[in-house]
């Protein structure tokens, strides 16, 4: 274990030392991880829109029955 200047906690020395193929491999899970992420932000309104869509196609033409009749 090393204790590096400006650390919060001792770093083992494969951490301190790095790993270039590991930090790539993080890199692009985490650029996968944002691409999913703006895709699924971009399908919300669309699902919104169907979701009202449905929800008025199920009422009848006269409006929702009363329950004071």
């Amino acid at each position: 274990m090393f204790f590096r200047l400006g650390r919060a906690r001792p770093q083992p020395l494969l951490e301190v030392i790095g790993n270039p193929r590991l930090e790539a491999a993080h890199a692009r899970e985490a650029a996968a991880a944002r691409a999913r992420q703006a895709e699924y932000q971009a399908q919300l309104p669309k699902a919104a829109k169907k979701a009202v869509e449905a929800a008025r196609e199920a009422v009848p033409e006269g409006g929702p029955p009363s329950l004071l009749r």
